[in-house]
């Protein structure tokens, strides 16, 4: 199991050299992918800005990841993560999800490099 980011996402949905990586995970169906609702926001946010189509991207994401709603849990553990590592409110909610999940966090943030259970794209 692993959690992806919209950072992964997006390198994988558009064809990069880190989004190669991406593409092993995705290809990998005995892999279970897991992406936090908020990746969804993120996703369509950026899009929709662009003037790009986001229907299939996410409908994609829907089939191939499996959703992880926001709950207190996570937001109270993020609030606290946010603090001890000082990190953006949305990294924060993300990655209390792959921590909650007891899982690894794929992104290519460099922000997030530092932090235990994240698999960084290079």
């Amino acid at each position: 199991m692993i959690v992806f980011d919209s950072y992964a996402w997006f390198e994988f949905f558009f064809g990069t050299t880190k989004g190669i990586t991406v593409k092993a995970f995705v290809d990998d169906t005995t892999h279970l992918i897991v992406t936090p609702s908020l990746v969804f926001y993120e996703v369509k946010n950026k899009l929709m800005r662009e003037n790009k189509p986001f229907e299939a991207w996410i409908e994609f994401m829907l089939v191939r990841s499996v959703v992880e709603p926001l709950s207190a849990e996570i937001a109270l553990n993020a609030a606290d993560l946010r603090k001890q590592y000082k990190l953006k409110t949305s990294d924060s909610f993300i990655y209390a999800t792959a921590l909650h999940k007891k899982c690894k966090l794929l992104t290519g943030d460099a922000q997030l490099k530092h932090l235990p259970h994240v698999e960084v794209l290079k």
